[in-house]
């Protein structure tokens, strides 16, 4: 196997797992958020320092990089950074006044999208022709010019437009929190379940195949469940 794959396929799994542990803790969104991007801060210097000392073997290895690699990390940074600036800038008050909050940020979303509407389209549709312009390390486009973060970026470790990628994936998993949290507003009992801080654990079937099915059709001959 490669060995840049191997290499980012073994720092991906040691993220997953790190989120999925922060997950299990009981403790609040916001600081679960903190502490997975403290150590997502940790892995990305990793990625950053790993790519400067590695050369891409080809064109097509280094765009594989930076258009789907790098931005599966850094979209979780963006994320977890997205819900920490939600909950620390909610709003005391009453139910509408929340969800005016919530739907403020997807407004900012939706200006986003429509402001980069272009390349939205070029991404979803799963396209490759301007990916040799778009996610090779090469003399920049003028339209980087134009985004904040062009002049403080690191050259070798960017194309300006895998951060654009980043941001739409970060964006997604966004709107469907912040989507989740209209839910919540609009069904006013789900926020006490919400709340509630039950100890997760993982259930295993320990008993036979047959005693499991046997105690399916006794559910649905009692007619217990619909």
């Amino acid at each position: 196997m490669n060995q840049m794959i191997q290499y980012t396929l073994n720092l991906l799994s040691k993220i997953e797992t790190e989120i999925h542990d922060i997950d299990l803790e009981e403790d609040s969104i916001f600081n679960k958020s903190t502490k997975i991007i403290s150590l997502l801060e940790i892995d990305f210097n990793e990625l950053k320092s790993h790519i400067s000392e590695y050369s891409f073997n080809n064109e097509t290895e280094e765009i594989q990089f930076f258009k789907e690699t790098k931005p599966q990390i850094s979209s979780r940074l963006l994320y977890y950074n997205g819900i920490c600036k939600f909950e620390n800038s909610r709003p005391i008050g009453s139910d509408i006044v929340q969800k005016e909050f919530t739907l403020k940020q997807l407004d900012l979303l939706k200006d986003y999208f429509d402001t980069n509407i272009d390349f939205y389209r070029y991404y979803r549709a799963h396209r490759t022709d301007l990916d040799k312009h778009y996610f090779l390390r090469s003399q920049p486009d003028i339209e980087t010019y134009f985004d904040s973060f062009y002049f403080e970026r690191d050259r070798k470790f960017s194309t300006g437009f895998d951060l654009k990628v980043a941001t739409i994936l970060a964006n997604d998993m966004l709107s469907n929190y912040l989507n989740a949290e209209l839910i919540k507003d609009d069904l006013p009992n789900a926020h006490q379940f919400y709340n509630l801080n039950f100890q997760k654990v993982k259930a295993k079937w320990t008993g036979s195949k047959v005693a499991l099915i046997e105690l399916i059709y006794a559910f649905q001959t009692s007619g217990c469940i619909n």
